[in-house]
């Protein structure tokens, strides 16, 4: 019963948050949406992720080890196994900006899909070469906007 009363709140508290942010997100991504890799709104999605990790009843998480010295100075591809609903936002909590790569269906979903698109994240169809082609075209063009920003 303790552990589904914890999910509740969880699941509570993450929506809260959600919304909570939504029109800061919303607004920091109208204001920079000539910047091609959408570093600042990137930021604040971080920041959301950083934040539902801290009030989660369910999630501890800690971070051994530095980032490289040069972190802020070029781009970086870090590749992530998916393993949990957690892990977004444990990759949050590491020190620089990021892009996610996730399938088209989530910038579908109502609010969350709307944060991911405002933040300048990637999307793609599984299964369709083409779609394999313009999500690595626009990887491209992130990482070397990022390493010249």
């Amino acid at each position: 019963m303790k552990r589904v009363l914890l999910g509740l709140l969880a699941y509570a508290q993450f929506a809260l948050l959600v919304l909570a942010f939504l029109p800061i997100l919303r607004v920091v991504s109208l204001v920079h949406r000539g910047d091609p890799v959408q570093r600042v709104p990137g930021r604040w999605i971080r920041r959301l992720g950083r934040a539902i990790s801290a009030w989660s009843p369910l999630w501890r998480f800690s971070i051994d080890g530095e980032a490289p010295p040069d972190v802020s100075d070029r781009a970086y591809v870090v590749v992530s196994n998916h393993q949990s609903n957690a892990d977004p936002m444990l990759l949050a909590k590491l020190p620089w900006d990021m892009r996610w790569v996730a399938k088209a269906e989530l910038s579908r979903w109502p609010v969350l899909g709307w944060v991911f698109l405002w933040g300048g994240d990637i999307f793609f169809r599984r299964g369709h070469r083409r779609a394999v082609e313009q999500m690595m075209a626009a990887c491209r063009q992130t990482l070397l906007a990022g390493s010249r920003s």
